[in-house]
């Protein structure tokens, strides 16, 4: 797919951020825009806001909708061109990365079937949306972010993927989000609102044949390092949209995707609190403008995972680092 400079055929509006760029630079330009120059940018390059962190939910939902279908009908002419280049070779896909390239694609496709299923159902928004990598990424919030006084992110773990898992982590965010809501009516703060977001918006790395390569492997944390920059703007930007009324923001990170949000937190992202699950090799967040207190991080290791390694507190350290709750990391455990 080409993409051409929003400018180019539009010049009042001029240029278009690049994703990944400053929310509070985002959030600045898009309040600078026009109600014309915004319906033009949401109907003809919905690619270029759907994926801006500081652009609000409601506009990034509407123009990561439109790329659904767009996407689709790409992959599906992608799919269809591989299926008949394999179909006329006599030798499959052994002399080229053909149906390699099927599979992918299939994935793709399913992965956009599991989004449509999970858009289906009530009170979701699609922040994100990137087909650019090997498996497709996303996130879906369950709830109005651009409003709630309370946000919880999710970052899941290795082998992870959209086709596979968002719906299921959907179902466990949005469970989250109504156990906060009955929390907070249980202690007379009922009027405070609460979404959550499942945060898929990175290539998790995968067991298996991922293993074999350093960018796929979840003993590596090559993977991480990549995620944690796109997990910070992201974070940043929940407060950048709404300057005036920054929610209250945990992040949450499981298994691999505690190191993920460990890093972005480490690089300053804007959160309020944090959660580990299952993070052995999770570094907490120490660095010098971050401000973590210990009481701002909490450290939960299941109990199979417990018995499972019973010499951690001999060796608090794995391939991608120690143990947070061996940190200054408030050290509570959970199950």
């Amino acid at each position: 797919m080409q993409f051409v400079h929003a400018s180019t055929r539009f010049p009042a509006i001029g240029p278009v951020p690049d994703p990944g760029s400053d929310p509070g630079v985002v959030a600045a330009w898009w309040n600078g825009l026009s109600p014309f120059d915004r319906t033009v940018l949401l109907t003809e390059y919905p690619e270029r806001v759907g994926s801006l962190d500081g652009v609000p939910s409601e506009v990034r939902d509407l123009a990561n909708r439109a790329l659904l279908g767009i996407e689709r009908e790409r992959l599906e002419a992608v799919a269809l061109q591989l299926q008949e280049e394999l179909e006329n070779n006599v030798f499959g896909g052994l002399v080229s990365n053909a149906d390699a390239g099927l599979a992918q694609t299939l994935n793709k496709l399913d992965a956009l079937d599991a989004i449509d299923r999970t858009l289906a159902l009530d009170d979701r928004r699609l922040l994100a949306l990137d087909m650019s990598g090997r498996e497709a990424m996303a996130a879906v919030a369950v709830g109005d972010i651009d409003t709630a006084d309370h946000i919880a992110v999710y970052t899941p773990g290795a082998g992870s993927t959209v086709q596979g898992n968002l719906h299921g982590y959907d179902q466990q965010v949005s469970a989250l989000r109504d156990e906060a809501r009955r929390e907070l009516g249980r202690v007379d703060r009922g009027s405070e609102t609460v979404a959550a977001v499942t945060w898929m918006n990175y290539q998790a790395p995968h067991f298996g044949w991922g293993l074999a390569f350093t960018e796929r492997s979840p003993v590596s944390d090559l993977s991480a390092t990549l995620a944690a920059p796109r997990l910070a703007t992201f974070l940043d930007g929940l407060d950048a949209s709404r300057p005036d009324s920054p929610p209250h923001v945990t992040a949450i990170g499981h298994s691999y995707g505690a190191l993920v949000t460990s890093l972005a937190l480490q690089q300053g992202a804007e959160a309020d609190k944090a959660v580990f699950a299952g993070a052995a090799g999770s570094v907490p967040p120490t660095s010098a403008h971050s401000e973590w207190r210990p009481d701002r991080c909490s450290s939960s290791r299941q109990m199979k995972t417990h018995r499972r390694h019973r010499d951690l507190r001999r060796r608090p350290q794995s391939s991608s680092g120690p143990d947070p709750s061996f940190q200054r990391c408030g050290r509570r455990f959970f199950g």
